[in-house]
């Protein structure tokens, strides 16, 4: 599994394993209300350059479950794979999206959360923001 092109079904099981101890209280497992969550989130990986499962988990901070808990914040599995991509490298995340993309991942993301998880790891939304702006 963990060598292997990362699928749906081995990202679901690595990340129940993994985040057991998060689950339900800090993370809600699955993907979100719609079918093609599973599919989007496949494609921001494979374009973050993430094809297996080995690679996703050493971008996965060391105190990214103690955070978590401390701050008290939920996500399901999408929002926190997009965090995780976000804490390790927002620069690359943000270079793979348009503005529109990137809107969108704020719209359906719960600000407060996602504010609160960057900025324990010192990473301003508003840099985020003015980047992406900028480069689109």
């Amino acid at each position: 599994m963990k060598n292997t092109e990362i699928n749906i079904t081995d990202l679901k099981e690595f990340l129940k394993l993994k985040f057991s101890k998060l689950i339900p209280d800090f993370i809600y497992e699955g993907f979100g209300d719609y079918d093609s969550n599973e599919i989007d989130i496949l494609y921001e990986l494979e374009k973050y350059g993430i094809t297996n499962i080995s690679e996703l988990e050493k971008i996965i901070p060391d105190n990214y479950m103690e955070a978590v808990t401390e701050l008290g914040i939920k996500f399901n599995y999408l929002g926190t794979l997009r965090v995780i991509l976000i804490i390790n490298d927002y620069k690359k995340y943000i270079s793979n999206y348009n503005e529109y993309e990137y809107r969108n991942f704020w719209e359906i993301a719960n600000i407060k959360s996602v504010e609160s998880i960057f900025s324990f790891y010192n990473i301003s939304v508003d840099e985020i923001t003015n980047e992406t702006r900028e480069r689109n």
